[in-house]
């Protein structure tokens, strides 16, 4: 195969093997230097006394054994004479240059032929001719020039002098700074764009008068980001400086001197928009685009990495041609995104391209608003509230903006009524144990697909039950606050419980749902049945329960107060007048008069129905008896079923209760709920006897106002169902944050578990409550000859890290001075507090020194990857630290001399990092993680924060073994548990892995890694809104290909080198505890 090689390439190869040391042999004999002087006549008399007149000292560099003049010939030509010919002429104008050139003649004479040797020293004596004024200049040329020939650049030393030069004659000092910077700049860059920088440079100084500081900041400065950014991407931010220049000569030194540090956290292609944007800016803004400039790379690094190319985008497009709104759409958009998650800034982001696309006045008006809604409704509403906003932006454009401006009643109707929404999720706990009380059964509550309770929505679809499952809708926003809401939720559990206990549900419902579907109109026949069947339910729930009496009551008036009636359609009042008598609810005074006879006639034959009914066939005998007197009114081709009462949830299709299946078909169960997240709470018939005795006085705890969560909502002065352990207060967990997203439960549970954690469903845009269980395991111990072993092999760099470390360990002892008692006098306030004496000031107490206490607490947690993935094996690389290479050669742990498992690896790293965090002394804890599945998350404690550091941690450390899957989630969430538990100042959490979150059933879709990035992505969320520093470390090459949708740039470290491992994990732990 044929390779392409580049003409730089080829002359910075070139130029490295020229630089290898030639044999002695080589050099051509020689006499000694001064007797050589006396002799030649190849150089002026002057010079010749100048040189015989220096002191041996300054001369003997160049004339002792190597010195450039200790030969008479080199072995590439250059002569002894060739080069005091061109210092002489060097010396004719400078002393200081002359000498500078040997020293400089010194360095390359090795590393370049005849020719370029002489061009080389006559480009010197060019920049002399120029005038006095370029000393300074000459003598940089030959400080800096070695080192650019040294890396093979001296094609381009010439055009790079003469850029040099031009500049000199503007600014000599800027000169003699951009030939300082210049190796610098080529080590991070690349020798052909030094005359393109310097040109930059030209351009600077020749904006307007004054900018000579300010060219020297842009070369300063640019040294020092260049090793971040691309060279076009440098070339960009000097023209941005240029424009400044020309509006404020003052300002463009700021702007070369202080570039943000945050920009080098942001992608290229960042980078490149950004500056985009300020240079708009700067045309528009001046004042603006300077804090536009400082401040943006910090605010866009604090958001979501996916997100901030497209931010950038839509500052951009939303300005609308306008560059001087650039800075405040930007603003708006951040400050809206930076509160929340990065899932739900995913979701703040994908919702503006609906409605920019219709107005980008209405998308500028969002961003403002944005973040404040959120604050008020929970984000998985966001979406209703867009929805409704761009209904009214359809409309009117106007109507749209004053919408999403906040500025319009229905926008903030809207949302007030999410706000007020309650969701189940939330408390789901307490309705099962109320479910559990009225029924004596180990209910299931599940959410159900389209169950929603929404305000004005009539046409609902009911549950299927099977006697074990309780559908409920995902939210209920039927009343304008949230106790209705919730009162709503507590009767359509008592509603349900009371199909069971009551007998709706049983083994005849089969034969009355057969008997029904035989009606002319099954349709119409089900809607009066399940009037009068739910009628009669309420009747027994009012009367068997008196403390539900009254919220029922309150209910129903709320529900009939929204019903339209009268009605249009004779049928669908005679329903409404039916509905109205089975609740007890006055209608007379509002009934149209041609349905006055029909109302009287149904009002008789309803008369003391439900008192003297003795079950559901009662009911369903009613249902015969008044089909005739609603089935006239009917069209039979049109018949759309009347609403059901908000908290009647009515079986959809068939009443028969199963053992194996659901009645109604799993289709009407969400998709992600196929498996069981119930929540049993078994209770002695002696309780439940006690609490339904108790139940007339039933009330929920807390203000549900403030949106009281499932955790925390227990049934008041009932002490036989208050649970054993309560959990932590989520509100308290997440106080001082504006919105909490995810609560993880703290459980009464032993320390090996089971715990539960949430798990992020980014398709859903929620979460699946105590959808994993972790348990702790032990790691069994394993011989301690292992650690021996390892730690033998591993010796130097120990001893290398545990000093590095003890290094960086804090002082014991911090000297307070000025203080009013102490163990020594501090002779400076002393003298001062004389001084204040003798001049008639009242002279300070504070005259002493004491010693206290520094201290610095710092929690670290290394979670360790213990995946099937890690037992496989990896051969050993090329090159390695001296450190590095010397523990290979002893190692002897592993197949053969050249091939390691990771995990062999991972504990070698472990064993180094122990030993560094032991001299450190601050608080660490190693946990490793797998599992299989969701039921089955294990998190391995290897050594925990309060165990002591013995031969039984470090047995545990040899004992780990490579286990199944990779479900990182719970792992991190749990390790954040752990942390939070530490009192530490600073908390860092590094993550040790070799690959991406894989494990079975993480997500639907099992060749898909989204689902489990997306979950891991929320589970760092959490650990950075906790205060924890997450870190990741990878040996997974590919690992930068989906880290950078989980991790910051800055946030992680892809390990090309397994083998690196052990040395590469202390550095990195110290520059996190630095």
């Amino acid at each position: 195969m044929t390779y392409f090689i580049s003409p730089e390439y080829q002359q910075l190869q070139d130029a490295s093997s020229r630089w290898e040391e030639p044999d002695e042999a080589s050099y051509i004999s020689t006499r000694p230097f001064k007797e050589f002087l006396q002799e030649t006549n190849h150089i002026g008399r002057d010079f010749r006394d100048y040189l015989l007149s220096l002191d041996e000292a300054v001369l003997a560099p160049y004339t002792n054994k190597g010195g450039v003049l200790s030969v008479e010939q080199w072995p590439n030509q250059v002569t002894r004479i060739t080069i005091l010919q061109h210092a002489e002429n060097l010396w004719k104008a400078s002393g200081k240059c002359s000498l500078a050139f040997l020293s400089a003649a010194q360095a390359v004479i090795r590393g370049l032929s005849r020719g370029e040797f002489n061009n080389w020293a006559d480009i010197g004596q060019g920049i002399l001719k120029g005038g006095d004024n370029l000393i300074d200049l000459c003598l940089a040329y030959f400080e800096t020039s070695p080192e650019l020939i040294r890396m093979g650049s001296f094609p381009f030393v010439s055009g790079w002098v003469e850029q040099n030069k031009t500049i000199a004659s503007i600014s000599p000092k800027t000169a003699v700074a951009l030939f300082i910077a210049n190796p610098a700049f080529v080590s991070a860059d690349r020798a052909f764009h030094l005359r393109q920088w310097a040109e930059k440079v030209r351009q600077i100084l020749v904006t307007a008068q004054g900018l000579e500081e300010a060219a020297i900041a842009f070369i300063e400065s640019g040294i020092r980001i260049v090793r971040k950014i691309t060279f076009k991407e440098l070339i960009s931010w000097g023209s941005i400086g240029v424009k400044i220049a020309a509006l404020s000569p003052d300002l463009a030194e700021g702007y070369f001197s202080e570039p943000s540090e945050d920009i080098n956290s942001l992608y290229n292609i960042e980078i490149v928009k950004f500056l985009n944007l300020t240079s708009l800016l700067v045309d528009a803004d001046l004042e603006s685009a300077m804090g536009f400039y400082k401040e943006g790379p910090s605010m866009l690094a604090s958001i979501n990495p996916n997100l901030r190319e497209q931010v950038l985008d839509i500052s951009l497009r939303l300005s609308d041609g306008a560059p001087e709104q650039i800075k405040d759409t930007f603003n708006n958009i951040i400050s809206s995104l930076q509160p929340l998650f990065f899932p739900v800034q995913e979701k703040v982001m994908e919702s503006e391209s609906a409605i920019s696309k219709v107005s980008l006045a209405a998308s500028r008006a969002y961003f403002k608003s944005v973040g404040y809604v959120l604050s008020e409704i929970p984000d998985i509403f966001l979406l209703r509230w867009i929805e409704k906003g761009l209904a009214s932006l359809a409309q009117s454009k106007d109507e749209g903006i004053a919408y999403f401006s906040l500025n319009s009643a229905e926008s903030q109707a809207e949302m007030i009524k999410w706000k007020e929404t309650v969701v189940l999720e939330r408390h789901k706990q307490a309705l099962s144990i109320f479910a559990h009380a009225l029924s004596g059964r180990d209910l299931i509550l599940r959410q159900g697909r389209g169950r929603v309770f929404e305000k004005g929505s009539f046409r609902r679809r009911s549950p299927a039950m099977d006697g074990k499952t309780v559908y409920l809708p995902a939210f209920i926003t039927e009343e304008p606050e949230k106790s209705g809401n919730l009162r709503l939720y507590k009767l359509a559990v008592a509603h349900q419980t009371g199909y069971l206990s009551f007998g709706t549900i049983g083994p005849q419902s089969g034969k009355i749902a057969a008997l029904i579907a035989a009606f002319p109109l099954n349709l119409l026949a089900r809607d009066i049945f399940f009037i009068i069947e739910d009628g009669r339910i309420d009747y027994l729930l009012r009367r068997e329960y008196r403390g539900l009496r009254p919220e029922i009551d309150q209910a129903v008036a709320a529900c009939m107060a929204r019903r339209p009636f009268p009605c249009d359609d004779p049928l669908s009042e005679a329903l409404e007048i039916l509905l109205r008598l089975s609740q007890g609810y006055p209608y007379e005074e509002t009934v149209s008069p041609g349905m006055l006879d029909l109302a009287h006639r149904l009002k008789e034959a309803m008369r003391d129905f439900f008192e003297n009914a003795q079950g559901v066939w009662d009911s369903f005998q009613k249902t015969v008896e008044l089909y005739d007197s609603f089935i006239f009114l009917a069209d039979k081709e049109h018949y759309v079923p009347i609403a059901p009462m908000p908290f009647h949830q009515r079986p959809i299709v068939d009443f028969k209760v199963s053992d194996n299946t659901v009645a109604g078909g799993q289709e009407e169960i969400d998709e992600g709920d196929t498996c069981t997240d119930q929540v049993f709470h078994t209770m002695s018939e002696e309780d439940i006897k006690r609490l339904l005795e108790k139940i007339k006085d039933l009330k929920i705890s807390g203000d549900p106002e403030k949106d009281v969560t499932g955790e925390r909502f227990f049934i008041s002065d009932i002490d036989a169902i208050t649970p054993v352990c309560a959990l932590d207060d989520p509100k308290e967990k997440w106080k001082g944050t504006k919105r909490p997203h995810a609560v993880i439960p703290n459980r009464c549970s032993s320390t090996e578990g089971p715990f539960y954690y949430d798990e992020w469903d980014y398709k859903k845009g929620a979460y699946r409550r105590k959808w994993c269980t972790l348990w702790e395991r032990s790691v069994p111990e394993n011989d301690l000859g292992l650690f021996d072993k390892i730690y033998e092999n591993y010796s130097d760099l120990i001893l290398s890290v545990k000093r590095q470390f003890q290094r960086i360990r804090p002082e014991v002892l911090d000297i307070v001075r000025r203080v009013e008692w102490g163990s020594e006098i501090d002779f400076n306030a002393m003298i001062q507090s004389v001084v204040d004496r003798k001049a008639g000031d009242s002279p300070s107490d504070r005259i002493f020194i004491r010693k206290e206490k520094r201290l610095r607490r710092i929690s670290t947690v290394l979670l360790v990857d213990m995946s099937a993935s890690t037992d496989r094996l990896v051969s050993i690389a090329h090159s390695h630290s001296q450190q590095t290479e010397n523990a290979l050669q002893n190692s002897t742990s592993v197949v053969n001399s050249h091939q390691k498992k990771i995990i062999d690896v991972e504990i070698e790293g472990l064993v180094v990092i122990t030993e560094a965090l032991q001299s450190l002394g601050d608080g660490y804890a190693i946990y490793g993680f797998s599992g299989y599945g969701r039921e089955q998350v294990d998190f391995y404690v290897i050594k925990d924060f309060n165990d002591i550091y013995c031969e039984e941690s470090k047995s545990r450390i040899c004992g780990i073994q490579p286990q199944k899957g990779t479900r990182m989630g719970p792992a991190i969430r749990h390790a954040v548990q752990k942390l939070n538990q530490v009192e530490s100042d600073y908390r860092l959490l590094v993550l040790l892995s070799d690959g991406f979150p894989q494990d079975i059933n993480y997500g639907e879709d099992r060749s898909s890694k989204d689902y489990g990035l997306h979950d891991t992505i929320m589970a760092l969320a959490e650990a950075r809104k906790s205060g924890i520093r997450p870190f990741c470390i990878t040996v997974d090459l590919a690992g930068d290909d989906y880290l950078r949708k989980m991790w910051d740039p800055g946030s992680y470290l892809v390990v090309k080198d397994v083998y690196s491992l052990p040395e590469v994990l202390p550095k990195v732990v110290e520059s996190l505890v630095l």
